[in-house]
This record gives structure tokens, C-alpha cells and sequence, in this order.
């Protein structure tokens, strides 16, 4: 499906209601809409797939053992650029030296707000001869912890974002004219993301009843 026949649907989805018609939303307004919901529909399927056997598959946006960039390193710990298209981390890992001795070491997410209290405590402080250490990220760079060892690499799996659509025909937010984008999902995962935009649309104009039917569409999708 191309970008304008998913602007075609979508007003012709959301005028089918017979208290929903003669809706006409901008193709700007659209653009934003869609890239907004497509991101949060992929944040709730990662969410489904680490929690559940999903039968979605997630494959074609999964990274796996991408090896990092350093930036910088302070103290006791090392900061690595995330990769460009860079969307939800799912694992990292780092081979890391200590005494003439190589080994892989595996960091593990915390919250900025706990960092401190992991490194400080001897049972939980990043460790080579245990292969643990942690990882969090800040300023859009993942920070990775280390003690007592050297790091040699990091390597990230995550999953990537779904590229923005656009539409020709206006005028962007950088003042310049728009060009023509089109998705690279399967239509079926497309459709998913139209009847959310729908949904959103129909919220914003407190259409309650086109609401609840356009929700009832994409969990029958799902």
C-alpha cells in the first residue's frame, strides 16, 4: 500500500460512519497522525512479543549484536552512540579483559535512578568473573558499566524504528515541500496503524460511538 492510499482509506474508513461523514483531515495532519500512532502500535507489539508466544513477527525490525561506537568514557563507565534507527533496546554485551584474561560480559537495563546503588553494592556491581555488569540509556547513548576490567567492544540487539511516511503537497515543519514517502510494512500491519489513527481522529472529535466501532475493527485485525 502506498502513502496515498492509505490517505485515500483512512477518510474513506472514517466517513463510512453514517455519524462520521464529510471528515477531511490535512495530509500534514495525517503524516503526523500516522507516524505517531506507527511508533506506538510498534512500542505495544514489542511489549506483547517480550511478554507472550506473539505470533507477530518482529524479525524484519530486530537487530541483533550490532557492534557500538564509543563516544567517551567516565569514571566507570563507557558511552556508546546508539545506531540511527535505534527504537527499543532489547540486550547489549561486552567483551572485556581483565588480567590476560578475555571474556564476554553482559550488561543488563537499569533505570538511571538505581545506577549508583547497583554499582555500590558487592553483590550486584558489574563483575567479570560473574559476566554481568549494567547498562542504561542517557542523552541518547547507552552507558555501560564496568569495574575492576576493560572494555574492548559493546554490542547492542534492538529493535528498529518503522520508517516515517510522507506525503507530497505541503509544507514541512523545516519549510520545505514534502516528498512522497511510502511505507514498508505489509499491508495487514498497515491497516493495524490506520484503524489506531482512525481511532485517534474519532477521539479528538468526541465521536463516541464511531469510537467504540472503529476499536471493535482493529482488535478483529489483531
Amino acid at each position: 500500500m502506498t502513502s496515498l492510499q492509505l490517505y485515500q482509506k483512512f477518510h474513506l474508513l472514517l466517513n463510512s460512519n453514517i455519524l462520521f461523514q464529510n471528515v477531511r483531515v490535512e495530509r500534514e495532519n495525517f503524516v503526523l497522525l500516522f507516524n505517531r500512532e506507527k511508533d506506538r502500535w510498534l512500542s505495544e507489539k514489542i511489549d506483547r512479543a517480550n511478554s507472550t508466544d506473539d505470533v507477530f513477527d518482529l524479525q524484519s525490525h530486530y537487530v541483533v549484536g550490532e557492534k557500538l561506537k564509543q563516544t567517551k568514557a567516565v569514571q566507570n563507565k563507557i558511552f556508546y552512540a546508539l545506531p540511527e534507527q535505534f527504537f527499543n533496546l532489547t540486550s547489549s554485551y561486552s567483551v572485556a579483559r581483565k588480567q590476560g584474561c578475555t571474556g564476554v560480559v553482559v550488561n543488563y537495563p537499569v533505570k538511571p535512578k538505581d545506577e549508583l546503588e547497583i554499582v555500590n553494592d558487592s553483590f550486584n556491581s558489574p563483575s567479570f568473573e560473574y559476566e554481568e555488569s549494567i547498562c542504561n540509556i542517557t542523552e541518547n547513548q547507552l552507558a555501560v558499566f564496568f569495574k575492576e576490567y576493560t572494555i574492548d567492544d559493546t554490542y547492542l540487539s534492538y529493535y528498529k524504528q518503522i520508517e516515517p511516511i510522507d506525503l507530497e503537497g505541503y509544507t514541512n515543519v523545516e519549510g520545505k515541500a514534502s516528498t512522497t514517502i511510502h511505507p514498508k510494512l505489509d499491508d495487514f500491519y498497515l491497516e493495524q496503524i490506520l484503524d489506531r489513527c482512525i481511532i485517534e481522529t474519532m477521539r479528538e472529535y468526541k465521536d463516541q460511538l464511531g469510537f467504540q466501532l472503529s476499536n471493535e475493527r482493529e482488535k478483529s485485525l489483531k
